[in-house]
């Protein structure tokens, strides 16, 4: 990799609050406003909203070899750096970065340099990251921009969680310069909390008339001892109302003193707000150690109670109790989440995870949130392992690839990218814009006219096509099953047949037409072939067998338990069968 600086000049403020925020402000501005370039700034939109594996798609469809337009192929750069960032691919992100050829421009590198320290911060590469603080520390700066540098070398620390290091570098610094600025203040503050050193941290924020000082401040007496919990509960949610800029931490502070109190709820809304905003960082989380897993605990510790509470148990009782649970949303997300993750049958965790998911996407930013609770918990290390019907709900909001979907370029140098494609302003992306925007009338326009020419259009297209109508399911049911028959009809190609299908199946099972979505459910299970046995065909033979029971088809529904019994090795699933078989 070449040693591109971090920056050619360090300039503005800092917020030392939170990492990611003072690493754009001191070392690089990293996210430039992209002038004049319609389709990199639509790609951008996509980002912001959460659809970031669609605007990745989109990229690598679009972006032309830097040798051929360097201009337009740093414009499709910044959007997928940007995009790698929402989606926490920090590998992925490092990368690419660490790939760049020659014949990329020193000025973008060092731009793009700040995204590499970010994401090594946030890998806990913090060793790797104080190499790149290293050469730009002797490359000679300005005083208060070595004074920026080695606060983001004091991150460095904390990404390497060696907190003590972090609170000794802080020291140092500040004996320095004694003249500390409040940015340094905030700093040594949120360092001395990690220290457990609440008192200490009270101390350095005490005279500071600033939002982010006094948020601080109020996670420092709660931690003290100084406030009580409901207390700071109370004064979080006042602080949230009319201080919205510093709503992440007040959520977390009033989350944990939620814990502390044993009010389960509150915590719930407060970890959902968290997740769900724009302004949840990694700093935030590491202040307080969370994950999206805490939240996944703080459902099950709410069920559990409610359980023991009515004496329920089975997952047909709890998923009763969450159904009579429609005036405490939250009661009710809880039991879901229960029957989801640790339902007895896959039919069940499949029937709680979808009815979650529909919960959760009705709160305001729920995209979001699913997505960080599925996508980014240590539960479930692989996409394979989510809920079929979390899978299709991630793959129509642009969040997952669909299966078989061609991956990402890989991170070679730029200069050898695929050109631009012919998809570059077709109507499958204009269609997906206008999805994400809310404008069903135009998108469906759009999509009824590619569909009737499917026979026609190359792979490339088709598969874009088919997200595209996936991307459609939730908004509109009965449109996107309509044109997903029309595709499934129409196309040749056996794996996007296959694929077509399937989702044509839900459509079909989520309007009610039962019979309908179990020979569709057969159909797709036996392409290629009649004894295909791979995954997919293996789901989609059991979600045939539950759609023939809810058709009152019993018969049709035991042969396909009786195929799967004989075609899985798994022993859990042998059970699950013969017990479903022996109830039919």
């Amino acid at each position: 990799m070449r040693h591109i600086p971090l920056c050619h000049s360090l300039k503005g403020g800092s917020r030392p609050i939170a990492v990611g925020a003072r690493l754009f402000a001191i070392l690089l501005t990293l996210q430039c406003a992209i002038a004049n370039a319609a389709s990199p700034e639509e790609a951008n939109q996509l980002v912001r909203g959460g659809a970031s594996a669609s605007a990745l798609e989109m990229v690598t469809r679009e972006q032309p070899a830097a040798s051929l337009d360097a201009n337009g192929w740093q414009a499709w750069e910044r959007v997928r750096l940007a995009a790698l960032a929402e989606q926490e691919a920090w590998q992925a992100l490092e990368t690419r970065i660490s790939s760049y050829g020659p014949d990329i421009p020193d000025e973008f590198v060092a731009r793009a340099n700040g995204y590499r320290l970010q994401a090594l911060l946030h890998s806990g590469r913090g060793a790797e990251a104080r190499e790149m603080l290293r050469a730009a520390l002797w490359q000679g700066v300005a005083p208060d921009n070595q004074a920026r540098l080695r606060q983001a070398v004091i991150d460095s620390y904390l990404a390497d969680g060696r907190v003590a290091d972090a609170y000794a570098a802080w020291q140092r610094l500040r004996q320095d310069y004694p003249q500390s600025s409040e940015e340094l203040q905030l700093l040594g503050a949120r360092v001395c909390l990690l220290n457990a050193r609440p008192l200490e941290a009270l101390t350095l924020v005490a005279d500071l008339d600033r939002s982010e000082a006094r948020s601080l401040g109020l996670l420092a007496r709660l931690r003290a001892g100084r406030l009580a919990p409901k207390a700071a509960i109370d004064e979080a949610r006042a602080a949230i109302a009319w201080n919205p800029d510093e709503a992440p931490i007040l959520r977390a502070t009033a989350a944990e003193a939620a814990h502390a109190a044993g009010d389960r709820a509150t915590a719930i809304v407060m970890l959902e707000q968290l997740f769900a905003g724009p302004d949840s960082n990694g700093d935030i989380f590491q202040l307080f150690g969370l994950t999206p897993d805490a939240l996944w605990d703080a459902y099950l510790g709410l069920a559990q109670v409610a359980l023991q509470q009515g004496h329920i148990s089975g997952d047909e009782q709890v998923l009763k109790a969450a159904d009579a649970s429609a005036k405490t949303p939250v009661r009710r997300r809880a039991l879901l989440a229960q029957v989801a993750l640790k339902g007895g049958t896959v039919e069940r965790r499949e029937q709680a995870a979808k009815a979650f998911d529909e919960a959760i996407l009705a709160l305001p930013d729920g995209r979001r949130l699913l997505t960080k609770l599925w996508l980014h918990s240590a539960r479930f290390a692989k996409p394979e392992q989510l809920p079929v019907s979390v899978r299709s709900q991630l793959m129509a909001l642009g969040a997952l690839a669909p299966v078989g979907a061609a991956p990402a370029a890989p991170p070679t140098s730029p200069a050898a990218a695929t050109p631009p494609s012919a998809l570059q302003g077709s109507k499958v992306e204009r269609a997906r814009i206008a999805i994400a925007a809310g404008d069903l009338t135009t998108a469906t326009t759009l999509l009824k006219e590619r569909v009737s020419a499917v026979p026609a259009v190359g792979q490339e297209e088709a598969e874009a096509l088919l997200g595209a109508l996936l991307l459609l399911r939730p908004r509109d049911e009965a449109t996107a099953g309509e044109l997903l028959d029309r595709y499934a009809t129409g196309i040749q190609n056996p794996r996007l047949k296959r694929e077509a299908l399937f989702w044509l199946a839900e459509s079909r099972l989520a309007q009610g037409r039962d019979g309908e979505a179990a020979e569709l459910y057969l159909r797709a299970a036996l392409l290629p072939g009649a004894e295909a046995r791979d995954p997919l065909s293996q789901s989609a033979r059991f979600q045939a067998a539950r759609a023939f029971i809810r058709a009152d088809r019993p018969a049709e529904a035991a042969a396909q338990y009786q195929r799967l019994l004989e075609t899985t090795d798994d022993p859990d699933m042998k059970r699950l069968l013969q017990r479903a078989l022996d109830q039919l």
